[in-house]
C-alpha cells in the first residue's frame, strides 16, 4: 500500500529484514493521519513503532526538532490527541509504543 509518505517503504523494508523476533517501523511518520495502516503494518510484522524520529509528526513531539522543516520547540506539548488514539489503536494490536527520541512530555 502506498501512502504517497517516503518511509512508507523504509518500515516495510524493515519489517521485511528484521532477524529478531521484533520487527519495527522506525517512524510514526509513516502513519500519516491514516489509523488503518497500523494495522496493515501489524499484519506486515511490526511489532512496536518509534513515534517520532527528526522532526515532529502528527503523533508526537521529537525531542529533535527539525528546523529545515520549521519545527518549534515543541508543536503538542508531548503526544498529539490523534496520537492518543494512536496508542489506543496499537494496544489493541499488541503493537509497543516506542518513545525513544520524542520529548520528554510525550
Amino acid at each position: 500500500m502506498d501512502t504517497g509518505r517516503p518511509w512508507t517503504a523504509d518500515c516495510r523494508l524493515n519489517i521485511g529484514t528484521q532477524s529478531s523476533s521484533s520487527c519495527r517501523c522506525s517512524c510514526a511518520y509513516a502513519i500519516g493521519t491514516d489509523l488503518g495502516l497500523l494495522e496493515t503494518y501489524h499484519e506486515l510484522g511490526a511489532r512496536y513503532i518509534t513515534f517520532a524520529h527528526n522532526g515532529h509528526n502528527d503523533i508526537a513531539d521529537s525531542a529533535n526538532p527539525s528546523a529545515p522543516l520549521g519545527d518549534k520547540e515543541e508543536e503538542h506539548g508531548g503526544v498529539s490527541a490523534f496520537g492518543r488514539q494512536v496508542i489506543a489503536e496499537m494496544n489493541r494490536l499488541g503493537i509497543m509504543v516506542d518513545v525513544t527520541s520524542t520529548t520528554p512530555s510525550s
